[in-house]
């Protein structure tokens, strides 16, 4: 005797949660991911013992080791930095200056902007990478 009659087992797979479970995913994965800017250039920053970290408010001059010049995300020529420096420092919340000069890259190009940052009245910063602790000479 059956009373329940003949129960109806699933035939198919539901793909509506599976669905829902990778849109969950890939939200968390994109989430999740480190969203900083990056200049394109890859850098090899100078090591320092004392790096301290700086806020975002400040106008970027990129220097790379082969003499390449980015000025915020904007790469610039030599010629053009004064004016794209200019025009960056008024828009940026702070008057700072913050040089990311590859370690590699030419001392006297790194001078040159300073002075043209000198000469806006802005503050000068450089980017340095802290040191291993290690590592530590003294």
């Amino acid at each position: 005797m059956n009373f329940g009659g003949e129960k109806e087992y699933l035939h198919k797979i539901e793909s509506t949660a599976m669905a829902d479970i990778v849109f969950i995913l890939l939200i968390f994965f994109l989430l999740s991911s480190n969203f900083m800017v990056q200049t394109g250039i890859d850098l090899e920053l100078p090591k320092t013992v004392d790096a301290s970290p700086m806020e975002n408010r400040e106008v970027v001059v990129t220097i790379g080791a082969d003499g390449e010049l980015i000025v915020g995300e904007t790469p610039v020529t030599m010629e053009e930095v004064e004016t794209t420096l200019a025009a960056a420092l008024e828009e940026a919340a702070d008057n700072l200056v913050v040089i990311r000069a590859d370690a590699r890259s030419e001392f006297g190009l790194a001078v040159e902007v300073m002075d043209i940052g000198r000469r806006l009245g802005a503050q000068l910063a450089v980017a340095t990478e802290p040191k291993d602790a290690g590592s530590q000479q003294r």
